[in-house]
């Protein structure tokens, strides 16, 4: 999963490219794990590899690849060296459980999700890192209740699980998925339409 971004605009569009099953002709996976870069993957499939893979894992890989962004970039530059990183545990270990373990860690943390760049969006962040958390969190719960270690809700990581998330998206950003144009030019190429 990636971004391109494209500037001539006023503003940034941003275009989601998706590439989480791709590789290169004739190339062999030894990765043991089938989907995305380690730290924006979900959790459930870093702590269970190989699970039948659902929606919500993709929604929570774009969860993590936002809290990347808005932790790690200034003017879209990461400028931090591996032993300062602030996110360094979500890449640094080999053991998938491991960095899964870290990132719900993470979730339950309190001190600042964004850096001074993003600071006007920490608010929001915090809210998206509390519901998925609460939503995590139920989760465990019912595994526990139901002694079902690798259950997968679908109000979490199905339909309702995006719904859940879109719901939160517009209570907090009102109108966040109706297109805009802020393209001063006329081009059409890359900005959306009104």
């Amino acid at each position: 999963m990636g971004f391109a971004m494209v500037l001539p605009c006023n503003g940034v569009l941003v275009k989601l490219h998706d590439f989480d099953l791709s590789k290169e002709h004739g190339s062999a996976s030894v990765a043991p794990h089938w989907t995305g870069t380690l730290p924006f993957m979900s959790i459930e499939l870093l702590i269970h590899p190989g699970m039948e893979h659902k929606v919500g894992f993709d929604v929570e890989a774009l969860i993590w690849t936002l809290l990347w962004i808005v932790r790690v970039y200034t003017d879209g530059q990461n400028t931090f060296k591996v032993k300062d990183h602030p996110l360094k545990n979500w890449f640094s270990n080999v053991d998938l459980a491991v960095i899964g373990n870290t990132k719900h860690h993470y979730l339950r943390g309190v001190e600042g999700f964004t850096n001074p760049s993003y600071s006007s969006l920490e608010g929001e962040l915090r809210a998206l890192v509390r519901k998925l958390y609460k939503m995590r969190e139920a989760q465990q719960d019912t595994r526990f209740e139901t002694n079902q270690p690798k259950l997968i809700l679908e109000d979490v990581y199905g339909l309702e699980g995006l719904i859940r998330i879109e719901d939160w998206m517009r209570t907090t950003s009102p109108r966040w998925d109706v297109p805009r144009n802020t393209c001063p030019e006329p081009c059409g190429r890359h900005c959306s339409r009104n």
